[in-house]
C-alpha cells in the first residue's frame, strides 16, 4: 500500500495521468521552505523515533515522509555524479 500527500490544486491533479507524471509533479513542488521545514522536522523525530518504534507508528510514517522530501529535494538541487576512479 502506499500513501501519497498531495501537494497542488485540483486543476494540477486532473492533468496527472500516469505515476511517473504524478512522480515529476511531485518533484518539482518540493520547496526551499519546506526542505528546510523537513530537515528541522527531522531532526526532532530522530529523537523521538528509535530502532524499536514499530513501523506502522505515527512518528516512523512521519519520518519517512520528511526524508522522502528532503531525498527528492536533494536529488533535483544537489545532484551526485558517481564516484570516479583513481589508480593507486
Amino acid at each position: 500500500m502506499v500513501y501519497i500527500r498531495w501537494v497542488g490544486n485540483h486543476n494540477d491533479y486532473v492533468r496527472i495521468k500516469n505515476i511517473d507524471e504524478l512522480s515529476d509533479f511531485m518533484k518539482k513542488t518540493i520547496t526551499h521552505n519546506a526542505y528546510t521545514k523537513a530537515n528541522f522536522r527531522l531532526e526532532e523525530l530522530l529523537k523521538i523515533v528509535g530502532n524499536d518504534s514499530p513501523k506502522d507508528s505515527p512518528e516512523m510514517k512521519e519520518l519517512l515522509e520528511v526524508s522522502d522530501v528532503i531525498e527528492k529535494y536533494e536529488e533535483i538541487h544537489f545532484p551526485m555524479d558517481l564516484p570516479s576512479q583513481y589508480s593507486y
